[in-house]
C-alpha cells in the first residue's frame, strides 16, 4: 500500500514538472487563492537549460566565423586567377624580349645623334648628295629609336608584371594566414560547444536521480495528502456521473 501511494505521488510530481517544463513560462497557481499567478521573466529563464543560451551564442559565433572563412576563400580564388593571368603574360613578354638578336641601343644616344645630324643640315652648306645622305641616316635613326622605345616599354611592362605577381603572391599568403586563424577560432568554438553538450548530458542522470530522491523523501503526511486528494477527486467524479 505504501509503495502504491508512493508511486502515485511520484506520478503527481512528474506530471507537475512536465507541465512546468512544457509550458516554459506557464503560470503557477497560488496556494492561497487557487488562481494562476503571472509568470515572470525570471521564472521563465530559470526553467530553461542554463547552457542553452551559451550554446546558442557559440553557434551564432560559429556561423559568423564560417562566413568570414568563406569570404577569404573566395578572395583567394579571385587573387589566384589574377596571379595565373599575370604569370602567363609575364612569361610571354620575357620570351618576346629574349628573341631579339641584338641588344636595344641607348635611346638617349640615338636622340642626341639625330639632333646632331638635323643641326648639321640646318646650319651647314651641304651638297645635295650630302644632304640626302644625312636625311637617310636620320630616317634610319628614327627606325632604331622607335624599336628601342618599343623594347623599353616592353621591358618596363615586364617589370610591372613582376611587381604585380609579387604583390598578388603576398596578398594570397596573407589571406591564407587569416584562414588559419579562422580555423583556430572555429576549433575553439567547436571545443566549447562539445564541452557544453557533454555537461548537459552529464546533468541529465543527476536530474533523474533528483526526481527519484524527491519521491523517496515524501513524508507520511504527503502520502496521506495525495491519497485524500485522489479519493476526493474520485468521489467528485462519482457524484457527477450519478
Amino acid at each position: 500500500m505504501h509503495s502504491e501511494v508512493k508511486k502515485e505521488a511520484g506520478e503527481v510530481i512528474s506530471k507537475g514538472e512536465a507541465a512546468a517544463g512544457a509550458a516554459g513560462a506557464s503560470p503557477s497557481t497560488s496556494p492561497e487563492t487557487g488562481t494562476a499567478k503571472p509568470e515572470t521573466a525570471e521564472n521563465a529563464s530559470s526553467a530553461k537549460d542554463p547552457n542553452s543560451q551559451k550554446m546558442d551564442k557559440i553557434k551564432a559565433d560559429i556561423d559568423k566565423e564560417k562566413q568570414e572563412r568563406l569570404k577569404l576563400i573566395d578572395d583567394i580564388r579571385r587573387l589566384r586567377y589574377r596571379l595565373e593571368y599575370k604569370k602567363a603574360e609575364h612569361e610571354a613578354i620575357l620570351k618576346l624580349v629574349s628573341m631579339k638578336k641584338e641588344q636595344p641601343k641607348n635611346i638617349g644616344y640615338l636622340k642626341r645623334l639625330k639632333e646632331k645630324l638635323e643641326f648639321k643640315i640646318s646650319t651647314e652648306a651641304l651638297t645635295l648628295d650630302s644632304e640626302r645622305s644625312l636625311v637617310k641616316k636620320i630616317g634610319d635613326i628614327d627606325k632604331e629609336l622607335s624599336e628601342a622605345i618599343k623594347e623599353r616599354r616592353t621591358e618596363r611592362k615586364a617589370d610591372l608584371l613582376a611587381k604585380d605577381i609579387e604583390e598578388l603572391t603576398k596578398s594570397i599568403e596573407e589571406k591564407e594566414n587569416m584562414i588559419k586563424e579562422e580555423n583556430k577560432k572555429l576549433d575553439k568554438l567547436y571545443d566549447s560547444l562539445r564541452e557544453l553538450r557533454g555537461s548537459r548530458q552529464r546533468q541529465a542522470p543527476r536530474e533523474r536521480n533528483r526526481k527519484v530522491q524527491q519521491v523517496n523523501n515524501i513524508s507520511l503526511g504527503d502520502i496521506a495528502l495525495v491519497k485524500n486528494s485522489k479519493e476526493a477527486k474520485e468521489r467528485e467524479e462519482d457524484v457527477s456521473n450519478n
